[in-house]
């Protein structure tokens, strides 16, 4: 099964992380990857990616034509993807060696609807010294425990069967925030999940100008667009599943 990798940046300052980024994908145990390099509309960047991976097999790159944002970033590289697998790795983030084996492990192992699956991730900080372990606990119909808050896992922790995200759609790049919470939702009205509990994730705390930084004003703006979107759907499922999701929204 071909793997394709989507990974975004969009300044010079974080290209050392992203340079770190991918090598991480190239040291994966796993083969064939194909991966897509995605400069946000920065020119330098782009120039950058293809002076250390152009003409590299197995290597894309793409300019956005103008500063669109991550979760563009991230639609365009899915786009551009033509593995029968996507997996999204943030530029501040690393994956360990086996990442890619022990998901593409649980895709063939599992039931023909497995439309995405999860792993674990360590926290680690600017010393790489471990400061806390995320890890999922989402298996088979995921409707029930998203609508009561739980959560799957960031981008760079999961691996989705291509012909899911055609189904379900590409990033809601309106939500500043949450886009993968939103997307998760969607995915699981149409295919199961999976969660490998093995820490094959690094994420670090200390990288400047995280995607994450600001969010609570972007939590803002996300919360009411998510309950707008997807409430008439979690109140079909009845009173105290609506009830749930609210709620859930708030952790």
């Amino acid at each position: 099964m071909k793997v394709s990798i989507v990974l975004c940046t969009y300044t010079l300052d974080r290209f050392p992380d992203f340079i770190e980024a991918v090598e991480s994908v190239l040291a994966q145990t796993y083969d064939p990857v194909e991966i897509v390099l995605v400069s946000d509309g920065n020119d330098a960047v782009a120039y950058r990616m293809r002076e250390e991976y152009g003409g590299r097999e197995g290597v894309r790159i793409h300019n956005n034509d103008e500063n669109r944002g991550i979760s563009y970033s991230r639609t365009k590289g899915a786009e551009l993807a033509s593995g029968e697998l996507v997996a999204f790795l943030d530029d501040d983030d690393r994956w360990l060696p086996e990442k890619i084996s022990k998901q593409v492990d649980r895709f063939r192992s599992g039931r023909d609807d497995l439309g995405v699956v999860t792993v674990g991730s360590r926290i680690v900080d600017e010393n790489g010294i471990q400061i806390g372990v995320k890890r999922s606990s989402v298996e088979g119909n995921a409707i029930e425990p998203l609508l009561n808050g739980g959560i799957v896992g960031s981008f760079s922790r999961v691996m989705v069967r291509a012909e899911a995200v055609a189904r379900a759609g590409l990033l809601d790049e309106s939500f500043p925030s949450w886009q993968d919470r939103e997307w998760y939702f969607r995915l699981a009205k149409h295919y199961t999940f999976a969660s490998e509990r093995t820490v094959l994730v690094e994420r670090r705390i200390d990288a400047s100008g995280r995607i994450s930084d600001d969010f609570e004003r972007k939590r803002d703006v996300s919360y009411p667009k998510f309950i707008e979107k997807h409430r008439a759907f979690a109140a079909e499922q009845g009173p105290l599943a609506e009830r749930r999701f609210v709620a859930g929204l708030s952790k």
